[in-house]
């Protein structure tokens, strides 16, 4: 994947020290499937990703990639481990993402101004990334986060449409909430419609990168048909998406960032 991107969209990228959260009120609303495509973002810009999958109840991005570190969040020394995690930025790591399940938002809420604080010890950025549905509690996240992050000094980016039709998402778009939280300093962006295929792939145990790059041994014992699942045109296809939506995030993360530093 690194190399199909760098020849593209990505190519001459530089991006900040990155520490990502995505974080949501419930399952189903496309984090650990957003933290998988950013992180092929990142590692397709250059830097070395350390994936961190702290969701209990549904560990996807765990089940679909590769050396994932996971996070007990439920633990007492959870931001022992948190800390742990952020100081390898610089040494060994230029960003960490980490996907929090539905119930761990105590943990960035409450302690938001201390993860500021441990990202810039190693000159990194702390972003938040709310994905935004056609879910109602999505958009009252977003809105919660809002007041939270930005005045701590956190980039703030809304993930928008993630398979959800534009109609859907109407209300928000219309939102006061919305706007007065863009006008604050948070950036929306939207991921493209990939169709079935991400959630094909997740059936195999696979990412859309290894789709894009006919990596199928994660499938296992299934791996002869996941190649038969995924032909020529679905793997190119993948391909194609995912180069596109990997320039889309670099662009809003980076925006998030600068508009916290202006």
């Amino acid at each position: 994947m690194t190399e199909m991107l760098r020849s593209t969209a990505l190519a001459g990228t530089s991006l900040s020290r990155i520490v990502a959260l995505f974080c949501g009120p419930k399952g189903g609303i496309g984090k650990s499937f957003a933290c998988g495509i950013m992180a092929s973002a990142f590692s397709a810009a250059g830097q070395r990703v350390i994936l961190v999958d702290g969701d209990g109840t549904n560990s996807t991005t765990y089940s679909t990639h590769d050396n994932v570190q996971y996070l007990h969040t439920s633990a007492v020394e959870a931001r022992g481990a948190v800390r742990t995690l952020i100081r390898k930025v610089g040494a060994g790591a230029d960003s960490v993402l980490f996907d929090f399940g539905a119930r761990d938002d105590d943990i960035v809420t409450k302690h938001t101004p201390w993860l500021v604080a441990e990202c810039k010890a190693v000159s990194a950025c702390l972003v938040i990334v709310v994905p935004i549905t056609d879910e109602p509690t999505t958009h009252m996240t977003a809105v919660k986060y809002a007041g939270v992050a930005l005045p701590a000094g956190a980039g703030l980016l809304f993930l928008k449409n993630l398979g959800c039709s534009k109609g859907a998402l109407a209300r928000w778009e219309r939102s006061p909430s919305r706007r007065e939280a863009i006008d604050r300093g948070a950036v929306e962006c939207e991921l493209g419609n990939l169709g079935s295929a991400a959630d094909r792939a997740r059936g195999f145990r696979l990412s859309v990168a290894d789709v894009a790059l006919g990596r199928f041994e994660r499938a296992g014992e299934r791996a002869q048909q996941a190649a038969q699942e995924f032909d020529e045109d679905t793997q190119a296809w993948c391909g194609i998406w995912l180069d596109e939506q990997c320039s889309t995030l670099i662009s809003a993360v980076q925006a998030a960032v600068n508009r916290q530093s202006r």
